[in-house]
């Protein structure tokens, strides 16, 4: 899934639209470093509902949310993703990158 998530991250790095308003970011990994850098600027919770994801936030949001915050759930579970979570996160973030890339295909025809 990496694989995945990494050609569609360099397919996005090729397309016109997104070198003008991101020149400095030049490889798959400074895409992802991006996001994160941006994902701290507004409520996930509101970016989430500006792209119609209001679910998967919420089911993220509650498992994440009783890990970190001390509950009865929390005991019960580990802290970090193990090994069989990794893909899903991997796959997720591939789904997202191929929404990104869709829409900005959408998009394109506007700007011409």
């Amino acid at each position: 899934m990496k694989e995945i998530r990494d050609k569609q991250a360099n397919e996005l790095l090729s397309m016109p639209l997104f070198k003008n308003h991101f020149p400095d970011i030049k490889s798959a990994e400074s895409v992802f470093n991006k996001i994160e850098e941006e994902s701290w600027k507004v409520s996930w919770r509101k970016k989430a509902k500006a792209v119609s994801l209001d679910r998967e936030y919420e089911y993220i949001y509650n498992f994440t949310s009783a890990i970190i915050h001390c509950d009865s759930y929390s005991f019960a579970t580990k802290s970090d993703f193990d090994d069989n979570e990794r893909p899903l996160i991997i796959k997720m973030q591939s789904q997202y990158l191929k929404k990104i890339i869709e829409s900005i295909r959408n998009f394109l025809p506007l700007l011409v």
